[in-house]
């Protein structure tokens, strides 16, 4: 880990310099104001930890993906409740710290993200790349693939949505085409790897428009 890459994301300067401190020991550490300043990260082994405090973390973690920038992410905040420590765990976020607090808890979360290194990485890459071709598509589209990937066929897809099953047929071949899939199995794919909700159609959005 002597070549890990460590970001301090705190407006906070005593919080951001205190565990910058403690994360030198580990590799180089760069403290900032804001998440906007990572810019693209280029080395494999990057960390960045970014201060809790006023509950924006999940949404920066939404930034640095949609800017392609592939690292593990951290929360820390120094009296987290169990509740928000679940509910950043279950977004975007890889770990979450305990700051200021016992060097030992940042030693066993460094740990324990550098064991889950090569596997973590390959998801979040597969994710943002599948979240981008997914952007390609109308919101119409969209809900058709979801739809597919929930395992409904255009035949059942058509009543659900209210539209004929001539109408699902044209936005499912623009989505394979938008997509570059050869079939199915590649949509079903696209949308598990973006993490997208596969158990409901939004109600009310008429295709018929």
């Amino acid at each position: 880990m002597d070549s890990a890459k460590f970001f301090v994301v705190d407006q906070d300067y005593r919080a951001r310099n205190s565990l910058a401190q403690a994360l030198s020991r580990f590799g180089h550490v760069v403290q900032l104001d804001r998440v906007e300043e990572i810019g693209r990260i280029e080395e494999r082994e990057t960390y960045v930890f970014i201060s809790d405090q006023d509950s924006q973390v999940i949404d920066e973690c939404v930034k640095l993906d949609e800017c392609g920038t592939f690292c593990f992410t951290v929360a820390y905040s120094e009296e987290p409740s169990l509740a928000r420590v679940v509910e950043c765990l279950s977004g975007p976020l890889n770990g979450y710290l305990k700051w200021p607090g016992e060097e030992e808890e940042l030693t066993a979360t460094l740990k324990a993200l550098s064991n889950e290194a090569t596997s973590q990485v390959r998801q979040r890459i597969a994710q943002v790349k599948a979240r981008q071709k997914l952007n390609r598509l109308s919101a119409r589209e969209l809900q058709v693939a979801k739809g597919v990937a929930s395992g409904n066929s255009s035949k059942e897809l058509a009543p659900k949505l209210g539209v004929s099953f001539r109408t699902v047929e044209f936005h499912r071949a623009n989505v394979m085409t938008k997509l570059g899939a050869k079939n199915i199995a590649s949509v079903i794919r696209v949308v598990i790897e973006a993490g997208e909700a596969l158990d409901e159609l939004e109600p009310g959005l008429n295709f018929a428009a």
